[in-house]
C-alpha cells in the first residue's frame, strides 16, 4: 500500500483556497485522499446538486473536474504544501500550477456519481507536471483514463492580470 497518509478533503480545499484556487460547492467532489510519492487515491462524487443530471453525460463535467484537481495533491506531503521552489519563486512570487494538456481522454464505460480516483505523477521539472488519471467504480472497474494530462506553472498575479482583462 503506497498511498497511506489519508488527507481530509475540507483541508485539502482548504489549501487550494490559501493557493488562490476557489471551488464553489458544484466543484467540490472530493471526498477522501490518501497520499504516496507522486500518486494519490481519492474518492470522488458528483455533488448532491448536480445529480439530476448526471445521465445526461457520459461523465459529468463537474466530476471530472474533480477527479482532475487531485493532480494538485501530488504537491501535498505529510499535510501541507511541498516544494517552496515550486510553488514560490526565487522572487517569492507565488505560483499556481493550472492544466494546459491532454494527451488522451477515453470512457471505457459510463461513469456514476461516484468514482475511485488513482492518479500517478510520471514526468515533473520546474514548469510543469505530468500524469495519468483513472477512474474506477467501486468494484474496481476502469471507467475512464486521463493520459498525459500537463498542468504548467503560472505566477498567480499573471492569472489575476488575466482574469481582470490586463
Amino acid at each position: 500500500v503506497r498511498c497511506q497518509q489519508e488527507l481530509l478533503s475540507e483541508t485539502y480545499y482548504k489549501q487550494l483556497r490559501a493557493e488562490g484556487l476557489e471551488y464553489g460547492p458544484g466543484f467540490r467532489g472530493i471526498e477522501l485522499l490518501w497520499l504516496g510519492k507522486g500518486e494519490v487515491l481519492g474518492q470522488v462524487r458528483l455533488p448532491e446538486m448536480l445529480v439530476g443530471t448526471a445521465s445526461t453525460y457520459g461523465i459529468h463535467p463537474a466530476l471530472l473536474d474533480a477527479c482532475l484537481q487531485l493532480i494538485g495533491a501530488t504537491f501535498v506531503e505529510q499535510g501541507i504544501q511541498t516544494s517552496e521552489s515550486a510553488l514560490t519563486g526565487k522572487d517569492g512570487e507565488r505560483y499556481l500550477y493550472l492544466p494546459i494538456s491532454v494527451a488522451s481522454f477515453r470512457i471505457s464505460l459510463p461513469v456514476q456519481e461516484r468514482v475511485r480516483v488513482y492518479v500517478h505523477i510520471n514526468g515533473k521539472n520546474q514548469e510543469t507536471r505530468t500524469g495519468d488519471v483513472f477512474l474506477y467504480d467501486e468494484q474496481g472497474k476502469l471507467l475512464a483514463e486521463v493520459l498525459g494530462l500537463c498542468v504548467k506553472r503560472v505566477s498567480r498575479a499573471a492569472v489575476q492580470r488575466m482574469l481582470q482583462g490586463n
